[in-house]
């Protein structure tokens, strides 16, 4: 029988929620207490690049953004993460390192779920394993999908599918705003654009109606 996860947490994380729904009930306990839930402040490391991958992330709430060291100390962010998104999953089971440093964009609540309690999910129900590959594939494909974007079409292209792809992924407020705050410094970097040319693009959006942008907010007009 499914069980709730919010019985053994107040807080809402639908990401490991669906994990503790394939949990058989004789471990439901010992994996619900071994979960770790932190509040993770705007611009916070949660793990860096590199690091031990010894649990899979998952946001309860907030956002994240997952950062790349390419080089000569520079860092490229490679996705914006959203509330229900796993991190660290493929590490765990390829042996290798964390992949990203993952970076609070706002005060966020982040689970943690420790190797061992995996571990012990799959051997139960071998379900576990297969939503987890899900969650790898999609994002290893939202990855590819953005680096194609960015490399192929113009800019103001690469702004307006961007922005529509944040607004499917985290929806709006009622004001109709993006519900994530991007200063444009970030924008421009998971754009691989100056903010010189970010900027003009802005500009030229908000005076044709196209896009709204106000601070770190973003707010497509209906028609797009």
């Amino acid at each position: 029988m499914g069980i709730n996860y919010n019985i053994y947490c107040n807080e809402t994380c639908s990401a490991i929620g669906q994990l503790l729904e394939l949990t058989p009930s004789k471990l439901l306990d010992e994996i619900s207490r071994s979960i770790q839930i932190n509040q993770i402040d705007g611009d916070q490391v949660v793990f860096h690049e590199g690091q031990e991958a010894d649990g899979m992330y998952a946001i309860c709430h907030g956002s994240l953004k997952l950062v790349k060291n390419i080089g000569k100390s520079n860092e490229q962010i490679v996705l914006l993460s959203a509330p229900s998104e796993m991190m660290g999953i493929s590490s765990i089971f390829n042996g290798e390192k964390l992949h990203y440093t993952a970076i609070a964009m706002e005060t966020s609540r982040i689970c943690f779920l420790p190797r061992t309690s995996i571990m012990k999910l799959i051997e139960v129900n071998p379900q576990v394993l297969m939503a987890l590959m899900r969650k790898v594939n999609k994002t290893i494909e939202e990855i590819e999908k953005h680096t194609t974007l960015v490399m192929a079409d113009d800019s103001e292209t690469i702004v307006l599918k961007t922005m529509q792809e944040l607004k499917g992924k985290f929806g709006t407020d009622p004001e109709g705003f993006i519900r994530i705050q991007i200063p444009v410094k970030d924008l421009a970097n998971y754009l691989c654009m100056s903010k010189t040319n970010l900027y003009r693009v802005l500009n030229n959006l908000r005076e044709r109606l196209i896009l709204q942008y106000d601070v770190d907010r973003y707010r497509l007009y209906d028609r797009h």
